[in-house]
């Protein structure tokens, strides 16, 4: 992967994406560059905080000090995307206090990006993890806003079995190995978020099978609120779940990907991750029909 500019990726959002502008839902380029940060950070074995700063500013861009910056090395431009706008339910799971399903403005659509490079630093091996990994928007972490991967210039990205994710990995020089049914990936750094495992659920033609099913895992695994809050995630107090589950699409079939990132603010038993997993796989392995209008 030559440091040059003028790529084209084409992407999908194939899953309500709930991101919000000044004023509406609508997608936003400067959200895409802040998930591309993440997954940039959550595929990097620099152990040395600072010098890993250094190389997301130099990449991204951003602050060094109070009197100066340093400007990103690369630039992005969307083209010809095709949006569709649509009411749906950012929390399948829940009802309200009259047993409905609230509903919100989102979007789907298919999206067009030339990225332009600035500099030398710029590589597009630091910026793919994010559509290969990221989804965007409110709950990206459980299956809302999936990107889905389509092409790079000409060149499709198959993103559908394990062995299309080993082979991603591969290309960008990531150690990773496979056991029984999920990918390890051993980055050798335990203070921060990176990926350590990846689980790909069954194929289904119900996309609100997915969405349904990764929102009640929480409830359906059991366990206290104080141990699910260490190890899935909590929103008071503020922790980002190590878990991020977004959805897949080929020919009109949907399969979760569960990345597990480590989880580096509490010392915890792995049960209930693991015990989440397993619900949202076992639950996914039967296809099932039923249909999650909102309404």
């Amino acid at each position: 992967m030559a440091n040059v500019g003028g790529h084209r990726i084409n992407f999908s959002i194939v899953s309500p994406c709930f991101n919000k502008g000044p004023q509406k839902i609508e997608f936003r380029l400067a959200s895409l560059k802040g998930i591309l940060r993440y997954w940039w950070r959550a595929l990097n074995s620099e152990r040395d905080l600072k010098r890993l700063l250094q190389a997301e500013n130099n990449i991204f861009g951003g602050k060094i000090n109070e009197n100066s910056s340093v400007k990103s090395s690369f630039t992005m431009l969307e083209k010809e995307s095709q949006i569709k706008y649509i009411r749906a339910q950012m929390v399948p799971h829940k009802s309200n206090s009259h047993g409905k399903n609230q509903c919100f403005d989102s979007f789907l659509g298919k999206f067009n990006i030339n990225i332009y490079s600035i500099r030398k630093e710029f590589d597009m091996k630091h910026i793919l993890p994010g559509f290969v990994f990221g989804s965007i928007g409110q709950r990206a972490r459980r299956g809302m806003g999936s990107m889905v991967i389509d092409s790079v210039d000409v060149n499709p990205i198959p993103m559908w079995e394990l062995k299309d994710i080993e082979v991603f990995l591969q290309t960008i020089s990531i150690p990773n190995k496979r056991e029984n049914d999920r990918i390890l990936v051993n980055l050798n750094v335990k203070d921060r978020p990176v990926i350590k495992e990846i689980h790909l659920s069954e194929p289904t033609s119900n996309l609100f099978q997915i969405l349904n099913t990764v929102g009640h895992a929480r409830n359906s695994i059991g366990g206290r609120e104080s141990d699910l809050k260490k190890a899935i995630g909590s929103v008071g107090p503020r922790f980002a779940s190590p878990l991020w589950v977004k959805v897949l699409h080929r020919d009109g079939r949907y399969r979760a990907m569960i990345t597990v990132l480590n989880n580096t603010k509490h010392n915890h038993d792995q049960t209930l991750t693991e015990m989440y997993i397993e619900h949202v796989l076992k639950n996914l392995s039967e296809e099932n029909l039923e249909v999650s209008p909102c309404r």
